[in-house]
């Protein structure tokens, strides 16, 4: 009974391992509309894997059908991509990301007359009374 058994668990064991699909590798470029994009952060959002694009805008990640994968960078909108069998079998992607701009709706500007340095200028800067109270109180 035993003997059986542990057959048994064996070969379920077995379909579960074959059933399981292995991780691919893609490589891909990331583009936009001013050319090559470097430093760029994709994420495997499924295996919570990561890389970087080169400076040439190349990157290589491992991926399965159904992943999704988040390419998201400080300069552009982030965008998500779901992995389909189309991706996996060409094993090569193009990704076009849109520029974010930023606007500020003010800034102030402050002269404080520096002269670049340290010694001097750290005893130069004006020193906000409030803050100097609270860090002796704590």
């Amino acid at each position: 009974m035993k003997k059986r058994l542990l057959i048994l668990i064996i070969i379920l064991t077995s379909f579960h391992s074959f059933s399981q699909e292995k991780n691919k590798l893609i490589s891909g470029k990331i583009i936009d509309s001013l050319g090559i994009v470097k430093n760029v952060n994709i994420i495997n959002m499924n295996t919570q894997q990561g890389t970087f694009s080169s400076n040439q805008g190349l990157f290589r990640i491992f991926v399965s059908e159904g992943d999704s994968i988040r390419i998201s960078s400080i300069q552009h909108i982030s965008k998500k991509i779901l992995i389909s069998k189309k991706i996996i079998e060409n094993k090569n992607i193009k990704i076009v990301l849109k520029s974010n701009t930023f606007q500020l709706d003010e800034f102030e500007l402050k002269r404080h007359n520096l002269s670049g340095r340290l010694g001097i200028d750290s005893k130069a800067v004006p020193i906000d009374k409030r803050k100097k109270i609270l860090n002796g109180v704590l």
